[in-house]
């Protein structure tokens, strides 16, 4: 998600993801489901995102009675008809689905 326009490999590996794992309470989908992470560098806005999204995972999880989230996450991305749900989060459209489909794990194009 944090990689929405910008270059994941001379930015957001080197510079968000850092900052991320050291200030995080917690690297899971379910801490990140509960707090949006205001305090990351991000645009306006893509801390909710970032949140709501997660919850949208959690929730396909248990849904599908998943709890791994590694699981979670692969399943969504291979689910086409479950993961379009996420176009109805402010701040996700079309390419960046397709994009966080592929980072996944799903066979998709952007």
């Amino acid at each position: 998600m944090a990689s929405r326009q910008r270059r994941y490999d001379t930015y957001v590996v080197p510079k968000l993801l850092p900052l991320y794992e050291r200030k995080a309470s917690s690297l899971s989908l379910l801490s990140l489901s509960l707090k949006s992470p205001k305090w990351l560098p991000l645009r306006e806005g893509e801390a909710d995102t970032m949140k709501m999204l997660a919850k949208a995972l959690i929730d396909f999880g248990k849904s599908k009675e998943l709890t791994d989230e590694e699981e979670i996450v692969k399943a969504w991305a291979e689910d086409e008809i479950a993961s379009q749900g996420v176009l109805n989060i402010k701040g996700i459209g079309p390419a960046l689905l397709q994009y966080l489909r592929m980072r996944s794990g799903a066979d998709s194009l952007k």
